[in-house]
């Protein structure tokens, strides 16, 4: 028994050294816009992740030393998917082939100069330069099978290009009558009635951008998350307030906060109050406080029109 409690211990410390190793899933955020949502290992993306562009374009993929390294997919804002292997972040391979199958080429006649060259070659003993003469005749027959397999494979590419079907632009939404069209499910250009899940989504994005900012001590995107109807605190104008935030942000050598959300509230149409606390660490000064945003949805999105704590 005493034998054995060495190799428990060891074989229990080794599992603590894999779960410490293991990817824990994250979410990062950057300033401007982009978000991944994945393994991250010792602060650097590892593992299977996602990142998501503001423009709409998603990557999912394999992740290694904080870089694209695997398999992975491009998804573009249009709907269209590619696929590759990437290497440090570089693409090295596509998982896509257009490959042109040599066994549909079509044949090629024999002339008569050819059927003539064989009856010679059966009836009269070739002499010595005679197989140079049927290498040259093979290599020229195989040359205009190539070039024919390559006009029929760009003729299909044509004819499929011009066959597809052209859309008229006769019938549009215009002319559709309005009680004949089709009701389209939380429409997000329609007035904010009900908190849905797209709601929520667009302004935890709003908030983790503006946390971001402030993470990064950018002044200008910390500021843009504020609307200009912002009710600014105390007796300060509106210029006063941002100097005053800009010379906060940008005191401490590094700024680290964190957000955990708590309710969102809807309290009237295109308005959200959305409560969280926030973890707030610098090199100057540290603190968690209770605080509430309330966002209003505007033409540029979802901007901070109150902010309190609570």
């Amino acid at each position: 028994m005493k034998k054995l409690i060495p190799y428990l211990f060891l074989v229990f410390t080794c599992n603590l050294f894999a779960a410490d190793q293991e990817s824990a899933t994250r979410t990062l955020v950057w300033s401007d816009g982009t978000r991944y949502v994945g393994g991250v290992v010792d602060g650097k993306r590892s593992g299977k992740g996602t990142i998501f562009w503001q423009a709409g374009t998603r990557f999912v993929g394999e992740f290694e030393n904080d870089m694209r390294n695997g398999p992975g997919t491009m998804i573009m804002p249009d709907g269209k998917v590619y696929s590759g292997v990437f290497k440090d972040d570089e693409l090295i391979d596509t998982m896509v082939k257009i490959e042109v199958d040599i066994e549909d080429a079509p044949e090629v006649a024999a002339s008569e100069d050819d059927e003539a060259s064989i009856a010679a070659t059966t009836e009269i003993e070739p002499i010595a330069a005679e197989p140079q003469r049927e290498a040259v005749v093979e290599s020229s027959i195989v040359e205009e099978t190539i070039e024919a397999v390559e006009e029929v494979a760009v003729e299909e590419i044509i004819e499929e290009t011009y066959e597809e079907e052209v859309v008229e632009p006769a019938e549009t939404i215009a002319l559709i009558p309005r009680e004949e069209m089709p009701d389209v499910e939380d429409d997000p250009y329609q007035t904010v009635t009900r908190l849905t899940n797209r709601v929520r989504s667009e302004v935890t994005e709003t908030v983790d951008l503006w946390g971001a900012a402030w993470s990064e001590q950018n002044v200008p995107q910390y500021l843009s998350n504020y609307s200009e109807d912002f009710a600014v605190p105390g007796n300060l104008s509106r210029r006063g307030w941002e100097a005053l935030r800009g010379s906060r942000l940008i005191r401490p050598s590094y700024i680290d906060l964190e957000i955990a959300y708590g309710r969102i509230e809807l309290i009237a149409d295109n308005t959200i109050d959305v409560f969280f606390r926030q973890t707030y660490r610098s090199n100057l000064y540290r603190d968690k406080t209770d605080k509430k945003l309330r966002l209003q949805r505007e033409e540029q999105g979802w901007r901070i029109t109150e902010e309190s704590s609570l």
